[in-house]
Parts: structure tokens; sequence; C-alpha cells
């Protein structure tokens, strides 16, 4: 038998497994009653099942009947939405997208965090989503404290940027242009990800972190797309630091992630 892909909310996913039950069945050359006893069940069930008339399948039967036959199953969770959550609960994280909304909040900028698009499950969350009432500015701002994948990054900011006029309406705002910011944690292990990703970073995210961060606190016309590193624990007013992508040489913050944790844990 071939191997199969069933999508779990196909709506004849019952009738689907059925009839792959029965055809395996038939080239094995078992009656029902045959799979029902290997499987732990009863005829009647394996009918029902094979017809497609179960109300609602009984995943331990159909595994054991699939056994049975040969068959390896795979029971696929697919949600990679549930990410985003799992990134925005490291405590890390949330120091960086706490301090981002403060500083947003002192430059006038109207800020929700978290904020949700897509529906009605949600597709991600915006680390940082942001408004400013005076200009009808909109923000988008990515927080990361690794970067494994680089393509990844730009297809989320991406999909994040075309997302934010629907987030911005959830909370009533109505963004004549959104930009994208990709805020960093400061960290060694940080700078040595984008400098081996220098050519395609470069290039997504060619703006200037002095000049996102102007364009932040003093308006004008939107910046490009921007990489900025950002410590958490840091008071000074430029808190859009240059990254290795745009010429820093000075030394990070922090070793990597697990320095920056230990250190803002005593911190707090």
């Amino acid at each position: 038998m071939p191997s199969h892909r069933i999508e779990i909310d196909d709506p004849s996913l019952g009738t689907r497994v059925g009839r792959q039950i029965r055809d395996a069945r038939h080239l094995v050359g078992w009656t029902q009653a045959d799979l029902a006893a290997r499987a732990g069940t009863t005829q009647s069930t394996i009918s029902r099942i094979e017809l497609g008339h179960a109300p609602e399948l009984d995943l331990g039967v159909v595994a054991r009947s699939l056994a049975a036959l040969g068959y390896r199953g795979a029971f696929e969770l697919d949600a990679p939405h549930l990410a985003d959550r799992a990134r925005q609960r490291d405590p890390v994280h949330a120091r960086i997208v706490g301090m981002i909304a403060r500083r947003l909040a002192r430059l006038g900028w109207l800020v929700a965090t978290e904020a949700p698009f897509g529906g009605p499950v949600p597709r991600g969350w915006i680390d940082v989503l942001g408004f400013r009432p005076s200009d009808a500015a909109g923000l988008v701002v990515e927080v990361k404290g690794d970067v494994p994948d680089a393509g990844a990054l730009q297809r989320q900011t991406s999909l994040y940027a075309r997302a934010a006029h629907q987030a911005a309406a959830e909370q009533g705002w109505r963004p004549e242009g959104v930009a994208v910011l990709v805020a960093v944690l400061d960290s060694g292990a940080m700078a040595a990800r984008l400098g081996a990703n220098r050519d395609l970073l470069g290039r997504a995210y060619p703006g200037s972190p002095g000049a996102f961060g102007a364009w932040l606190r003093d308006g004008g016309d939107a910046p490009r797309p921007t990489i900025a590193a950002v410590n958490p624990a840091s008071r000074a007013a430029d808190w859009l630091l240059r990254t290795s992508l745009s010429g820093r040489r000075s030394t990070p913050a922090y070793r990597d992630y697990a320095d920056a944790a230990a250190v803002l844990r005593v911190r707090r």
C-alpha cells in the first residue's frame, strides 16, 4: 500500500481512514472478524469504521487496526503560531517587549503587546504593535533572542507587516503605513549570528538603528526595515543600538542568551 496523508480537518476523514483500512484488509486476505480479533475489537466496529459510519473515530481502535495491517501511522499536529506563544512566555523576551512598550509609550505611541491577527483562530501574535495618532504611523516590532533561521525571520516579519492593518483595526487604529523593526538581544552570540547571515539580512533589513530611533521620536518619512540590538536593562536614551550589520564594533552587553537570562534575573 502506498503512503497516505490525510488532514485531520478533512471533512471526509472518517471515510478515507475507513477506506484505507478496508483496502489493506482485502490485500492481506483477512475478513473483518480476522482484523477485529487482532485489533481487540468487534467485527461490527470494524464494519462501521470501514463504511465511514462511526459517528466518532476511536483513535485507539483505528491505531490498533492500522498496526495489525502493517501501517506505521502518525498523528501530526501542526500549529506553528503556537511557537509565538511559547516564545512570548520566555522571561528575556518578555523583558525586552516590556522595555520597548514603555519606551514607545513615553514617545506618544499607542502600544499593544502580543497582538493577535487572523481569525477565528489566530495565525500569530505580533510582539509589539504601535500606532502614533499624530501622523497615523504604524509599527511592528519583532523581538528575537536568537535568529536560527534568517529566511524564516524575513518571512515572519513580511507576514506581520501584511497583518498589521488587521491587528491594528482590532485596537481601533487606522495606520496609513507600517514600519518594521526587529529588536534583537544585545549579545555576542546574536552578533555572530547576524554576521553569518549578513548578505541576506543586510538586504532584507537595510535601515539604520539611529534613523529608526529618530523616526520613533520625531516622525517624518517612514524608515526602511531595520534590525537593532537592545539591552532590556539599559536606561540610556539611545536604546536602539547598532549591530554587526550596521558597523558596530563595541562589545555587546551579554555573551549569549543564557548570560542575559542570568543577569536579568539578578536585576529583577
